[in-house]
């Protein structure tokens, strides 16, 4: 029985939410047997984007301002990342700070849906879509002039793995036929991708109900802002070059979900010092440590997680595809 005290509780920063994704994408990685050459632990850089924020974590250059150190798996000397998370750039977030000329623009065309910009306090308002990439395009520009990258360092020479709604746009897009099913995909074909999505009726895209879990149907016609809105972000956001290939988008590994929750529990785990060696005098003299009832229950509780996670990617392994191969 756990007896959970005020300390067991609090609110996860936007910072530790972009160190603990990044922690999750390089295990998942480095462990995955299906890769010929699996990168090396701590050596990618991570993308992160929810409602509210995005996050960038990446291997800190040697003079990083306001470097962090990331405890990584026993043996292995900690490392320092940069990561930053950017509050109001979420796409909700940008979304609402648009004009309703240019959320229009980024529905789908003859669409109908609810929008509530971020400076009315009247509330939400009912939209027709009007699925217009160029005005979607330039709205999502203008606000994204307020993003500050001023102490980020060169993320073009670096692999990333993006996730979240990142991963779910790409995704949509290429079960829609806008992109293919194949890696590296390079930031301009999404941007063509994005054109032609948002050139597509809303008619058109109800054949998609159904097909993608990742998109419920009253997102559907929300996913040509998504895409573009992504697009953007990489490029007059984080810095990318619009022929950079250096981006995979990913959304799971052999059934494991590339998230932050998976890399909280590696911090907390990685975080926990070594138990002391025990010198040849003392080991056959002194009692065993005795740990107490909670912490014996904590480490079972990690190592049974673990073990957990091993074997559904190896159960997976021999029956799952990657996102990016023919079905």
């Amino acid at each position: 029985k756990f007896a959970p005290s005020k300390e067991s509780f609090g609110t996860l920063s936007g910072n530790d939410e972009g160190v603990f994704g990044w922690l999750s994408a390089n295990f998942l990685l480095n462990t995955d047997a299906d890769r010929k050459t699996p990168p090396a632990f701590a050596a990618l850089g991570a993308l992160d984007l929810g409602g509210g924020s995005t996050q960038i974590t990446m291997p800190a250059p040697a003079g990083t301002l306001d470097a962090v150190s990331v405890p990584l798996p026993a043996g292995r000397p900690s490392t320092s990342v940069f990561t930053h998370s950017h509050l109001g750039f979420g796409n909700k977030q940008v979304l609402g700070a648009l004009t309703s000329h240019e959320a229009s623009a980024c529905l789908s065309a003859g669409a109908t849906a609810r929008w509530e910009p971020s400076n009315n306090s009247m509330g939400a308002r009912s939209l027709t879509g009007r699925g217009n990439f160029i005005v979607c395009e330039q709205g999502i520009r203008r606000v994204l002039l307020g993003f500050d990258k001023r102490n980020q360092p060169d993320a073009k020479a670096k692999h990333f793995v993006a996730m979240s709604l990142f991963y779910y746009s790409i995704n949509f897009a290429q079960l829609a036929g806008h992109l293919p099913k194949t890696s590296p995909l390079s930031i301009s074909m999404l941007r063509t991708a994005a054109k032609n999505l948002c050139a597509e009726s809303d008619g058109s895209l109800r054949r998609m109900v159904g097909k993608d879990p990742l998109t419920p149907e009253d997102a559907i016609s929300w996913r040509c802002f998504d895409l573009v809105y992504a697009t953007r972000l990489l490029v007059d956001g984080y810095g990318f070059s619009t022929e950079s290939e250096s981006i995979e988008f990913l959304g799971d590994v052999h059934g494991v979900e590339v998230e932050w929750t998976l890399g909280a529990l590696l911090h907390d785990l990685f975080s926990k010092p070594p138990p002391p060696a025990a010198s040849p005098r003392t080991a056959s003299s002194s009692k065993p440590a005795v740990s107490s009832p909670a912490d014996k229950a904590l480490a079972a509780f990690l190592l049974l997680m673990l073990c957990m996670l091993f074997w559904c990617m190896r159960a997976n392994a021999a029956n799952t595809k990657t996102r990016y191969q023919s079905v």
